[in-house]
């Protein structure tokens, strides 16, 4: 079996879904190796179930199981790992509970952010956001150079995030960047299965 950083560093398309995982089912047996459980919603009890639930799928299609913030939830369904904010327990504790062998992933918005990021030793940084997103709507957009700087500086696997769609995506790609994290365009997508598909396929050309 290939072990966690390994997945990791291969993996093109990352995935972020909510509780409603009809649509995470789908793109994970379309060939997605890594998704993030985010509940913002103040339940836990749904936040375990549906963390159960997802890990299940993703140990059997040997994929990546990340949580956002809820380093306890991650520790109880055995994740992968966590994703952790700017504002939420800082890295250091985190790998105290979590141990080496976990992942640990961090939100950047700028330059400095994602060099702290990987001066405390995350194993990935999400960049971000690329374009408007609503579920980004507190950042203002990055320019493509500073994208560009902080994925030669950080030397990391890395995601770019933030209202990435099939149409702005093919300039991405333009800019040699490969790497990405969506939520909307797959989640909400009618055809999350075919959606995956047509992401994967123009990120691994």
């Amino acid at each position: 079996m290939v072990s966690k950083k390994k997945l990791l560093k291969k993996a093109r398309l990352y995935l972020i879904t909510n509780e409603d995982l009809k649509a995470a089912k789908k793109s994970l047996k379309a060939g997605v190796s890594i998704v993030q459980l985010r509940i913002k919603a103040q339940d836990d009890k749904l936040f375990l179930k549906k963390a159960f639930e997802i890990r299940k799928i993703t140990k059997k299609l040997n994929s990546l199981l990340i949580i956002n913030d809820r380093i306890d939830i991650a520790l109880l369904v055995d994740a992968d790992g966590v994703h952790l904010g700017q504002k939420d327990i800082p890295v250091k504790q985190a790998r105290r509970l979590l141990g080496q062998n976990k992942i640990i992933g961090k939100s950047t918005h700028n330059y400095q952010e994602a060099k702290s990021a990987v001066k405390e030793g995350v194993d990935y940084i999400g960049i971000g956001p690329a374009f408007p997103s609503k579920t980004k709507d507190t950042y203002k957009p990055l320019n493509i150079k500073t994208i560009k700087k902080i994925i030669i500086s950080c030397n990391i696997p890395y995601f770019v995030i933030g209202g990435i769609n099939s149409k702005n995506l093919k300039y991405l790609l333009s800019k040699e960047i490969k790497r990405i994290a969506v939520f909307s365009s797959i989640i909400k997508a009618d055809n999350p299965h075919s959606i995956t598909k047509k992401f994967l396929k123009k990120l691994n050309t």
